[in-house]
């Protein structure tokens, strides 16, 4: 009898062993295939999530192209009073050149170079001096009645021409000499101290456009 009493408590410790190793493996079953579904579940909504952000993205790029197109350049300024040359060039000082909305731009000052007795009598009727003999010493005089500023679109091709730019190996000025538009914007920069701002330039003007600009050598 001891026996066989011992031998059932042992079929009750396998069958419970059995039961709680059937709960442990069933648990482990259910918590990886829990796991896997909210994997799938937060993968789903991460999914879900990209493509609407690529979807908002894409509408905001269109709504901003929208908005780029229905951006005005703005128009050339035509100042009244000013004699300004149509397809023609013009002498002016530079008072600004900057960049807006993918367009450069040229902000010009008009001016008349006189020389001989009419510059003389210019400078004279314009008060810079008392008496004609004294008047545009230089033999030129720079005429500004009109401050007034006007704004030009540069054209892509525009070309700049310098007469005192760079220096030959003898110390010499190099003679129209060809910069590109980085260069000569840098020379009207805020921070710019270039002598170069003060000079005046021929500007071509053609539809509307500046197509070349040539400083003019002062003596």
């Amino acid at each position: 009898m001891p026996a066989k009493l011992t031998a059932n408590g042992n079929d009750k410790k396998i069958l419970w062993i059995k039961i709680i190793s059937g709960l442990i493996f069933t648990a482990v079953i259910f918590a990886v295939g829990a796991w896997s579904i909210t994997s799938w579940y937060e993968r789903t909504l991460y999914e879900n999530k990209i493509v609407d952000l690529q979807k908002t993205n894409t509408e905001l790029l269109a709504q901003i192209k929208d908005l780029e197109s229905q951006i005005t350049k703005p128009k050339t300024v035509l100042q009244q009073n000013v004699e300004r040359p149509v397809d023609n060039e013009a002498l002016a000082y530079v008072k600004r050149v900057y960049e807006q909305f993918g367009q450069s731009y040229i902000e010009l000052d008009y001016i008349n170079w006189l020389t001989g007795d009419e510059a003389k009598k210019a400078a004279l009727a314009d008060g810079e001096c008392r008496v004609l003999s004294a008047c545009a010493p230089n033999g030129f005089y720079i005429q500004n009645k009109d401050s007034k500023i006007e704004t030009l679109p540069l054209n892509d091709n525009v070309e700049i021409l310098m007469q005192t730019y760079g220096h030959n190996p003898d110390g010499s000025y190099v003679v129209n000499q060809k910069i590109n538009y980085d260069e000569f914007a840098k020379i009207f920069a805020a921070d710019s101290d270039s002598p170069l701002k003060a000079s005046p330039y021929h500007v071509n003007i053609l539809n509307g456009e500046i197509t070349k600009i040539t400083e003019k050598y002062v003596p």
